[in-house]
């Protein structure tokens, strides 16, 4: 993942408990780590304070799929 992809949580990351607040919205990676894990997403409707997760692993977190309307 790059910098500037949109995310969402992945099959795994939507079973976490402590992840159920980031269910069904989308997120924009802003850091990635020197192994290109991201660490840091912004996640949208979340406020500029508590939008930012970090500690997030690669497992957590897939590409937002473009599913035709």
């Amino acid at each position: 993942m790059k910098v500037g992809d949109l995310v969402e949580l992945s099959t795994y990351g939507y079973k976490l408990k402590m992840l159920r607040h980031l269910r069904d919205i989308v997120g924009i990676v802003t850091e990635v780590s020197h192994g290109g894990y991201p660490t840091g997403v912004f996640w949208t409707g979340l406020g500029p304070t508590t939008g930012v997760q970090g500690g997030l692993t690669r497992k957590d977190l897939r590409h937002v799929r473009n599913t035709p309307p």
